[in-house]
């Protein structure tokens, strides 16, 4: 779980000290936009990895029934974020930011159908991004976090590559996943490695389809594709099996998020804009002594208290 109530406690902080000389109209709306900012901020986890190394089917597994389609061609996939809502429906968003909205088609099914007065389906080629929400205890449980099913890697094709790019520098984690099947690493997830090395990420490698080897052939996999990663990756990743058949695969997953920090990486996106606005807070109190020429110890007084309150 994400804690927000500390920061915002700065941001309003800041605010209340400026009140007593007028001058806290001239940080409201940047205090504000970062409040807003730090209230909607969720964590973003990416599932990335081949085609049929299984991301759909987890994100399936993890809903409890079929969301997302299992066998989609490479040319017709584009990201698809899972949000808990107690209303389901599905947003596809396109180039420019605009949202259309359509209604699940009956529950438990992914296929969207329009709720406006348009009278076509949904065409994945016009948008850059879909959004689910859906009613699901498993989300329920994280709702600090986005799950992003991306499209396969192993694609040249440009919309697939197009996005990628949109997340990979604000991704906050990845969940990489390589098929049991495999063996080892392929070219394309060899390639994905190298280029996500240049945006450091937190990343969990999971093996995937373990139900289809025996235990010692899953571990001889689990341990190359480690070796593999740090090869290529350049660091550490933990490196977990897995099976959509598992009873626990929904606590499995719960306690590998929790296991990322959260909390750090969310001050640390921030840390720079509360500095930011606490400077100015204080550039302001300084004009504001300079100007009175009478005794400033009251507005040093709350120069040092603004200081207090940077973020570290």
């Amino acid at each position: 779980m994400i804690h927000k109530k500390q920061l915002i406690g700065k941001l309003e902080k800041i605010e209340s000290i400026l009140v007593p000389f007028e001058l806290a109209e001239k940080i409201r709306k940047d205090k504000d936009n970062l409040i807003s900012d730090i209230r909607n901020y969720r964590f973003r986890v990416l599932l990335t990895g081949g085609f049929s190394s299984g991301k759909s089917a987890l994100l399936n597994a993890l809903m409890e029934r079929y969301v997302l389609r299992e066998d989609q061609a490479p040319e017709t996939t584009i990201a698809t974020e899972l949000v808990w809502d107690g209303e389901e429906y599905i947003e596809a968003i396109n180039e420019e930011g605009i949202t259309r909205r359509f209604d699940m088609i009956s529950p438990g099914s992914g296929m969207p159908q329009p709720s406006d007065d348009y009278a076509d389906g949904l065409n994945t080629k016009d948008y850059r991004c879909l959004v689910y929400h859906l009613n699901n205890d498993f989300l329920k449980k994280t709702q600090d976090i986005i799950l992003v099913d991306m499209p396969g890697i192993e694609s040249n094709i440009d919309s697939h590559n197009k996005a990628i790019s949109q997340y990979i520098t604000r991704g906050s984690a990845y969940l990489f996943l390589v098929s049991c099947e495999d063996g080892t690493l392929r070219r394309a997830s060899i390639d994905f490695l190298r280029e996500a090395s240049q945006y450091p990420q937190s990343m969990i490698c999971l093996i995937s389809k373990c139900d289809l080897r025996c235990e010692e052939e899953t571990e001889q996999v689990c341990n190359q594709v480690k070796e593999d990663i740090y090869a290529v990756y350049g660091q550490q990743v933990p490196t977990e099996k897995i099976s959509v058949y598992d009873e626990d695969l929904a606590s499995h997953i719960c306690r590998l998020l929790a296991g990322l920090d959260l909390q750090e990486i969310f001050e640390q996106k921030y840390v720079g804009r509360i500095n930011s606005l606490v400077l100015l807070a204080e550039s302001l109190l300084s004009s504001a002594a300079d100007a009175l020429c009478l005794d400033v110890t009251e507005l040093d007084r709350r120069i040092e208290e603004c200081r207090r309150h940077r973020a570290e």
